[in-house]
């Protein structure tokens, strides 16, 4: 068993119990990061809906088929992303901050233990917890830093946003949006060799 796999393993035994904060009263099951973990690019969202509450697994459901969209427009294979949410139990209200801060050394592990070279930043509330700054969310959205001066970081729209548009049209501006930063996000994996560049 990998060093990785190990670390991992034993951060979930101690998450998978977690009551850290009021959320894990009201959940399912606690939602922890899943995929390759030796992948180069991480997805971090917000916090865990129905489905994946339902399932303690993350980007399921409704939502989960509208990120495989988004990668795809990014050429971004699903099975190349290790998924995870800086929220580990769906919330029952609006998360403050002793919610965010209590599962905060949950994400920061996982990201330590994977170790991506890129990081999708998806939606206003990742895109903050993890640009450490009180600039908005929706301002950070098709923009990219650094984390901890290694990692690079693209903040997008969730690409899930959709979902909660009331009419087709301001839901074909949303994906319109989401598939302009997700074609951002396919430049910058190309740049760090992650994908292979276009042929000319």
């Amino acid at each position: 068993m990998s060093d990785k796999i190990q670390r991992y393993n034993k951060m979930k035994e101690e998450w998978i119990k977690c009551n850290r904060c009021m959320f894990s009263a009201g959940r399912v099951k606690a939602v922890l990061g899943a995929g390759n973990l030796d992948a180069q690019i991480m997805m971090i969202g917000q916090w865990p809906g129905k489905d994946e509450d339902k399932l303690g697994i993350p980007v399921q459901g409704e939502g989960g088929k509208w990120v495989k969209a988004a990668l795809d427009v990014a050429g971004i294979p699903w099975d190349w992303v290790f998924f995870d949410n800086i929220l580990s139990c769906k919330p029952n209200a609006t998360p403050k901050k002793p919610e965010k801060a209590a599962c905060r050394p949950r994400w920061e592990e996982t990201i330590d233990i994977v170790s991506p070279k890129l990081i999708i930043a998806a939606g206003a509330e990742a895109s903050k917890a993890l640009h450490g700054s009180n600039t908005p969310g929706s301002r950070l959205a098709g923009t990219s830093w650094t984390y901890k001066e290694t990692i690079v970081v693209f903040s997008t729209t969730h690409p899930a946003e959709p979902l909660r548009m009331k009419s087709p049209d301001t839901q074909t501006a949303s994906w319109k949006k989401i598939s302009l930063e997700y074609r951002m996000l396919g430049d910058i994996a190309r740049g760090l060799c992650i994908l292979p560049r276009s042929e000319e």
